[in-house]
């Protein structure tokens, strides 16, 4: 492992930096706010999954 992260923005690119060198997809991360009327509250971190749960949009191409 590499230095001891200091920041938070250093802990957080060292978790990205994990799963990265893994071979997963790292993707923006989605806003807190939900710009769907329907959902009053952001339970489990599910909200930005919404719109593929229902068919809205489809899932974007994960390429490794």
């Amino acid at each position: 492992m590499g230095t001891v992260p200091h920041t938070a923005d250093e802990l957080r690119n060292a978790f990205l930096d994990f799963f990265a060198e893994r071979a997963h997809t790292v993707v923006p991360s989605a806003s807190l706010i939900p710009h769907d009327p329907t959902v009053l509250f952001t339970v489990a971190g599910m909200v930005p999954f919404k719109p593929y749960f229902v068919g809205d949009e489809c899932r974007p191409s994960i390429v490794r």
